[in-house]
């Protein structure tokens, strides 16, 4: 019962009291979010393809493979090289993606409160983030980097006197100098007004009151059976990278002490050892391969864990929110399913278009190359041409589709979203202390500073 004496609706709720809603942000906004989701899985994807041909490399190098040795070589060195563009690129559609997230969000917002006659649904405090928080600032470093850059080029055209290059560069430079401007005085603080002016102060109060005070509660809580084994999956998957990387950065700083470490670089001068020592080296290749590949089958068996149990989850949670006598979840599982969350196919899918796409587009690249960084690299290469371009169209196909699942399955989770928040409000994950995000996650702030 409410403590101000209101009528409870069948969502648990005083007719009378604040709660929080997640407002519909439109399919531009879920496509932004889900690009925001899934470019982070993809680099992991492309850094598991970087260790991957690293090893490669190095198998190449020794000679293990004789017979594979050249072709080795060159994948390896074309495949480092190329992760600096996709680096680049995911850097730009991430900033671009959040920019656009930042634009749908607001807009949605200020359109669907307008529409809305319920003053008590105050925006929940993962939205109110993008409304009270200076957005843009990726874009802003995608441009400054970009800029920097084109800096540096303008200055190799004036020495140069390379008038193409000057004039591309400048025009590069001044789009960038011009667009930090512009994003940086946008207003941020109109959208902000018009959703405070349609939702009432009383109701954004109360629904941080209820939160904290069900946060409190001491009555029994739910969790949902299976919840911690694909995570621990996970754990183990990056425990077992991390040793596989930590092994292999020991091999190279032993077996070829110097190397430089720029994408690309050949290995340093082989440094020889005694019979015994040439034996643990060689193992610790093998060693290395074998726990990424062990990294890689628990990362997937993690996934999957994942999936099935989040399905489960779900139904639990909407049978639970049916029942009004059933007890409130804990905390962690309503702050993880109460807030967006990258769709667990998404996930999986995202790391094996990563994984797929650098390989794939550097087997392509080498089937056109001959040039004295890439002696015969064209010959060699030729007939695999079809596989680049089936590799990479496959990867593209799995980053996209990751994208499209996690726009459905966040279109689609919406409402449960809200049954939980209306019936089982939490304090959203608090970030560190230094983030710039901890006040909002903490305290009502769509009022503070107007």
């Amino acid at each position: 019962m409410s403590g101000k004496g209101g009528r409870v609706d069948d969502h648990g709720t005083d007719d009378n009291t604040g709660y929080w809603r997640e407002y519909d942000i439109g399919p531009l906004g879920r496509l932004a979010r889900a690009l925001a989701h899934v470019l982070p899985f993809a680099g992991i994807g492309i850094a598991v393809a970087f260790v991957v041909v690293l090893l490669a490399g190095i198998v190449g190098e020794e000679g293990l493979l004789p017979e594979l040795a050249t072709p080795i070589d060159l994948l390896s060195r074309m495949t480092l090289g190329m992760i600096i563009t996709f680096a680049y690129a995911g850097f730009g559609v991430a900033a671009v993606a959040d920019s656009l997230r930042a634009v749908a969000t607001r807009r949605a917002l200020a359109a669907a409160v307008t529409a809305s006659t319920d003053r008590l649904a105050a925006p929940h405090p993962h939205q109110v983030e993008t409304l009270v928080l200076r957005q843009h600032l990726l874009l802003v470093g995608f441009l400054g980097a970009t800029g920097a850059a084109a800096l540096l080029m303008v200055v190799f055209g004036l020495v140069e006197g390379d008038l193409p290059v000057l004039a591309l560069a400048t025009a590069v430079l001044a789009g960038c100098v011009g667009g930090c401007v512009a994003l940086v005085r946008l207003p941020s603080d109109r959208v902000r007004r018009v959703v405070a002016e349609h939702v009432s102060a009383h109701a954004e109060q109360t629904a941080w009151g209820r939160a904290r005070a069900s946060d409190r509660g001491d009555k029994p809580r739910f969790r949902p059976r299976g919840q911690a084994g694909g995570p621990a999956l996970l754990g183990l998957a990056a425990v077992l990278g991390s040793l596989s990387a930590f092994v292999l950065q020991t091999y190279l700083y032993v077996r070829h002490p110097g190397t430089d470490s720029s994408p690309g670089a050949r290995l340093a001068e082989r440094q020889e050892y005694s019979a015994a020592g040439e034996t643990v080296l060689d193992l610790g290749i093998w060693v290395s391969a074998g726990l990424a590949a062990l990294g890689l089958l628990a990362a997937a068996a993690g996934g999957l864990v994942e999936r099935t149990t989040s399905l489960a989850a779900r139904r639990d949670l909407a049978a639970r929110l049916d029942d009004p006598t059933a007890s409130r979840p804990e905390k962690d599982v309503l702050v993880r399913y109460s807030e967006p969350r990258t769709a667990d196919v998404s996930r999986l899918a995202g790391v094996l278009g990563g994984l797929l796409v650098v390989p794939s587009a550097a087997v392509l690249v080498l089937a056109g190359t001959d040039n004295d960084t890439f002696v015969d690299a064209s010959t060699l290469f030729a007939d695999l041409r079809v596989h680049g371009v089936v590799g990479l169209a496959v990867s593209i196909t799995l980053l996209v589709g990751a994208v499209v699942v996690d726009m459905v399955v966040d279109a689609r989770g919406l409402e449960l979203r809200n049954r939980l928040m209306r019936r089982w409000p939490t304090v959203p994950r608090t970030p560190d202390e230094d983030s710039r995000r901890h006040a909002v996650r903490t305290r009502p702030t769509l009022r503070v500073g107007l």
